[in-house]
């Protein structure tokens, strides 16, 4: 407990486990008195533990009846009406929810998870389409050999069974391959990506819910070229005909077809995400960000000025200035509710030093800018943005009750993320009558030209002469921004990399098409190259015939692509264009991609002697 500034240690708790938002720090009571009759302050979290779940639908109306929110509000204030509501959120599903404002506790997105696990089964089910088509285009080369079983006296459904049985075992390992390539994943910078222990005793469950789907692929994958390959007459297969029915390529066309269109959709998803993700981080934000150095100077604010002054000295640094929050780090921030005129206003308030704006490169567009006298009143100053002016209708001289005196207006800058809309908001410097100097942020201004890293290390030094332990963590500010949009970055990478093993596994397929489709088409090869047909004439004719097929999946992959996408979108307030190039960028990169592919399996046979390929094919 505190005693007189000491605390004293009253018990020692276990660790929380590391998938908890609950952090493992010291621990204190707060005092019964605090905030006890004061609820203008956002800065706590309340828990609830019921003895039933159900009853937690009556906490609310409780609450209402038994606090007098009126005396808090004002005498207007209503619940019904009022857009302030109550709402309790279970431990396990606070992760998920990010519809509330000031709640800084660790989340996670299920949209995204939602995504990866779409992706995912997306890629299975690639694989075991190419399985699927591997088969049944072996099924004229092992056709022969199960029919005869048959006719010796095999039961069909032993025959079906091992084919199966073989697909299972294929399946299972594929799946032990991939807890070695996850085992590996481990030692890789491309853990980064997810931030999950990826131990395999950790993830018992998982394991063993991996068997079991994998199993289930298999059997999947093995049961239609089981049923097919034992469905036909000895008759046909004798003829040798099979490869070329209209119903076996129509189903070979149409099980290739679904890779391209998982492909195309992932390509053009992923394209977009590269580019909502480079709009965030390089559109301008309505004040000077570049040659921008950042850090945290809590630990030494009350040798700020002395700070000031050792860091100007170098050549290299042209100015320096405070603010209480990290621009542009955030979703919102400290959010103020005001008497304006008689009326209550609401706008995002961040305190800052009088040189703020005019280190930044903020334009003034009406009244004028902060001076140093201005911490020198006894209440603060505002410079308001110009969605608060027209929102509130304020005026330049007019007062916020209690709090200061609105001496201008700006721009609207982009203070926070993307995913939020421009808010009313204004800079403070404050008066005499304050909560304490909160100042923490240094943003350091480098001169233009020059070397940042030389200005990082003169900054580092500094930092280091005022406290030689302390690990201070100096930022360039394109690191801010890198960091806020870090979930987002996160998931186009991921998606990427998902989209490049779906175009392989999609190419892999093709090729084996290729292959099945050169071969039994060998003897129509050998005709025309007898009547005078070129190698590239040759080429070309099995090129069109995939672009056929390229063209259907795109027609069908790009509005499906475009809905994705545009879902996805949604979550961001300012976001990039959906470019008409991408679609064209994703089919010419399929296109460059399989016509290689086909070009490359079929130059081989086209240029062989007709001799060879007759006495092959006879």
């Amino acid at each position: 407990m505190l005693n007189g500034g000491n605390i004293t240690i009253g018990a020692v708790f276990n660790d929380f486990y590391t998938n908890t938002f609950i952090e493992n720090c010291i621990y204190y009571a707060i005092p019964e008195d605090e905030r006890k009759h004061d609820w203008v302050n956002w800065s706590y979290f309340v828990y609830f533990r019921v003895n039933e779940a159900s009853n937690v639908s009556q906490l609310f109306e409780n609450f209402k009846q038994d606090f007098d929110a009126q005396a808090i509000r004002g005498q207007d204030f209503d619940w019904e009406t009022s857009s302030i509501s109550l709402r309790f959120t279970t431990l396990s599903d606070l992760h998920y929810v990010t519809d509330v404002a000031y709640d800084q506790t660790p989340k996670a997105s299920k949209q995204m998870l939602l995504i990866l696990f779409a992706i995912a089964i997306v890629i299975l089910t690639i694989a075991g389409i190419n399985f699927t088509n591997f088969s049944t285009a072996l099924t004229p080369m092992r056709i022969k050999s199960i029919n005869t079983q048959r006719i010796l006296g095999a039961d069909i459904h032993v025959l079906r069974w091992s084919i199966v049985s073989e697909a299972i075992i294929i399946s299972l390992l594929s799946y032990l391959l991939s807890i070695s390539l996850v085992i590996l994943f481990k030692i890789t910078p491309l853990t980064k990506l997810v931030d999950v222990d990826l131990s395999i005793a950790a993830h018992p469950l998982i394991i063993w819910g991996g068997i079991l789907v994998a199993l289930f692929i298999g059997l999947l994958a093995g049961l239609f070229p089981a049923f097919y390959m034992t469905s036909f007459a000895p008759a046909l297969v004798l003829n040798g005909s099979f490869g070329l029915t209209p119903k076996g390529k129509r189903l070979r066309n149409t099980l290739i077809g679904m890779q391209f269109v998982a492909s195309f959709a992932l390509i053009i998803g992923a394209s977009f995400m590269y580019l909502q993700n480079h709009f965030m981080q390089h559109s301008p934000l309505g004040y000077d960000r570049d040659e921008l150095i950042t850090v945290d100077i809590g630990r030494i604010k009350k040798s700020r000025d002395a700070f000031s002054n050792q860091i100007k000295t170098y050549s290299g640094i042209d100015n320096v200035t405070y603010g209480e929050s990290l621009l542009s780090s955030s979703d919102q921030y400290m959010g103020w509710s005001r008497l304006y005129k008689g009326e209550l206003i609401h706008f995002q308030s961040l305190p800052a030093h009088c040189t703020f704006l005019k280190t930044m490169g903020i334009e003034i567009t009406e009244g004028r800018d902060f001076r140093e006298e201005d911490s020198n009143k006894q209440l603060g100053v505002f410079i308001f943005n110009e969605t608060a002016q027209k929102k509130y209708n304020l005026e330049v001289g007019s007062w916020i009750n209690g709090q200061g005196e609105i001496i201008g207006f700006m721009p609207d800058i982009k203070f926070a993320s993307f995913r939020t809309t421009i808010e009313p908001m204004a800079f403070y410097v404050w008066g005499t009558e304050n909560w304490g100097d909160r100042l923490n942020w240094a943003y350091i201004k480098v001169k233009a030209g020059t070397n940042m890293h030389t200005a990082m290390s003169d900054v580092c030094a500094t930092l280091a002469e005022f406290d030689s332990e302390y690990p201070f963590e100096a930022r360039f500010f394109d690191e801010v921004l890198q960091r806020l949009y870090e979930k987002e970055t996160t998931l186009g990478l991921l998606i990427s990399l998902f989209s490049i093993v779906a175009i392989f596994i999609s190419i892999v397929g093709v090729f084996g098409l290729v292959v099945f489709d050169s071969e039994s088409m060998r003897k129509e090869i050998v005709i025309r190259k007898i009547h005078g047909s070129s190698t590239s004439g040759i080429i070309l004719l099995f090129n069109k015939a995939y672009f056929i097929i390229l063209m259907i999946c795109f027609i069908v992959a790009t509005p499906l692509a475009w809905y994705a996408v545009h879902r996805w979108l949604e979550q961001f307030a300012y976001k990039s264009p959906m470019y008409w190039w991408v679609y064209l960028l994703a089919f010419i990169t399929i296109g460059i991609i399989t016509a290689a592919t086909v070009t490359f399996q079929n130059w081989h046979v086209a240029n062989e002697n007709p001799v060879n390929s007759i006495k092959r094919v006879v």
